[in-house]
Parts: structure tokens; C-alpha cells; sequence
């Protein structure tokens, strides 16, 4: 689902896709292998479509086993459930000025996210596989980037449906892929050719 969101949004950010497609040129040009890891600019439009997109309003679910209170005075019973508001915090101006406005590189300038950050859960069930779908997503993103362009066949189609929590990709949204004409090589001394 997140790379389906981060695909889109490559598509509704020409300016991002644009820039992250020059980052990965400017990196090809300097090793034959591209390192996924030396592309800050990639990572940050990824966590940004996550910040924007996230794939359930709420995270963090845990089951109270015994009697909890916390120190304003909420008492949580024994059975109950509580969870983080994902979404909401996501969108919270205090922690993410101007949440309305795609920005990636808020998550250039920030340091630690984890602790604003429950896309991936938190504490012991915390997703184990979470570097592993993060380097699956950036590199279907630089293939995208280096070898097609791409768009949404209507930008203002509706994009998400809810099922509980769950913020889904409709199905409906229809992404169109054409191939480069230019594309460029991962060659330390290869042709500089042209990104657009």
C-alpha cells in the first residue's frame, strides 16, 4: 500500500519527482552501484507520502492486561484497548508545521523520528520488517525514476477508501507508465544524459 501511495504521489508532485530523479542521475554518476542509502532527498519523499498517506488512522494497538492510570487521572480497566491516533498526529501542526503542504524535506532537517513516528509501530511490536519493505519501496521508486515517467490517469479521483481503520489505495486509481526515452547508466564514467 505505501508504495502504491508513493508512486501516486510521484505522480501529484512533478517538482519532487523531478528533484528525486535528479538525486539518483547525480549519485549514478559518481558509482557503478547505486547505494539506496545515499539518496536522503528519496527517503524523505517517502516518508513524507507516509506522513501523508498512512496505511491506518491508528497504530500502536495494546490490550490493557491489568489496571492502568495515568497521571492525569484516566483509567484505563483491564481488556480495554488502547492505541495511538496515527493520523492524527500525523497531521499535527505542532510536530509537523503546515501538514497540509507535501515536504519532504521536513524530514531532511529532523533528526529523530521515531518518536514522532508510529507508522511501524512502536516498543516490542515495532514491524520486524520494516528495513527490509523501506529498501523494497526505494527500489521500485528508482526504478520508476530512472526508466519511466509516469501519471495518474485522473489526479482528482478520489484515491483512499476506510475499512475500520484502514486507509486502503482504491483500486480505481489508475496509474499510466510510458517508457524514457533517456534514461541514464549507473557508470562512474558514463554519458552524462539528461534527467527530464
Amino acid at each position: 500500500m505505501t508504495t502504491t501511495y508513493a508512486i501516486q504521489d510521484l505522480c501529484l508532485q512533478p517538482y519532487w519527482m523531478q528533484e528525486t530523479r535528479s538525486e539518483l542521475y547525480r549519485v549514478s554518476q559518481l558509482s557503478s552501484i547505486v547505494d539506496p542509502e545515499s539518496l536522503p532527498l528519496l527517503d524523505a519523499f517517502i516518508q513524507e507520502s507516509m506522513r501523508v498517506n498512512p496505511s491506518d488512522a491508528i497504530s500502536g494497538r495494546r490490550k490493557a492486561i491489568e489496571p492502568f492510570r495515568f497521571s492525569d487521572g484516566l483509567l484505563v480497566k483491564a481488556g480495554d484497548w488502547v492505541c495511538l491516533p496515527q493520523q492524527a498526529m500525523l497531521r499535527d501542526e505542532r510536530l509537523y508545521p503546515q501538514p497540509a503542504c507535501f515536504n519532504p524535506t521536513r524530514f531532511l532537517r529532523r533528526q529523530k523520528v521515531q518518536d514522532l513516528w508510529p507508522v511501524w509501530g512502536l516498543g516490542n511490536a515495532t514491524c520486524p520488517g520494516r528495513f527490509y519493505a523501506s529498501l523494497a519501496m526505494k527500489l521500485v521508486l528508482m526504478h520508476i525514476l530512472q526508466y519511466y515517467n509516469c501519471k495518474l490517469l485522473d489526479r482528482q479521483a478520489p484515491r483512499t477508501h476506510s475499512w475500520r481503520s484502514s486507509i486502503l489505495p482504491r483500486s480505481s486509481s489508475l496509474v499510466l507508465f510510458r517508457k524514457r526515452r533517456k534514461t541514464f547508466s549507473a557508470a562512474p564514467n558514463g554519458p552524462k544524459i539528461d534527467v527530464t
